[in-house]
């Protein structure tokens, strides 16, 4: 069985005290872990903003 990478605690990491893009999110976590897919990281990225971890901002805030 292979190992789970806690993928959510590193985007938590990532985005600690710091207003990044998702694009930014995603470039920061593929230099760590080259294999992870996009679509997985997005997925992760929803799920944190589901349950209130993460904040999108936009543009007109």
């Amino acid at each position: 069985m292979a190992k789970r990478i806690p993928y959510r605690d590193y985007i938590i990491q990532e985005t600690t005290c710091a207003h990044k893009s998702a694009r930014d999110i995603i470039l920061a976590l593929r230099q760590k872990f080259p294999h992870v897919g996009i679509a997985t990281i997005y997925r992760h990225l929803e799920q944190l903003t589901l349950d209130g971890t993460l904040h999108k901002i936009y543009e007109h805030e």
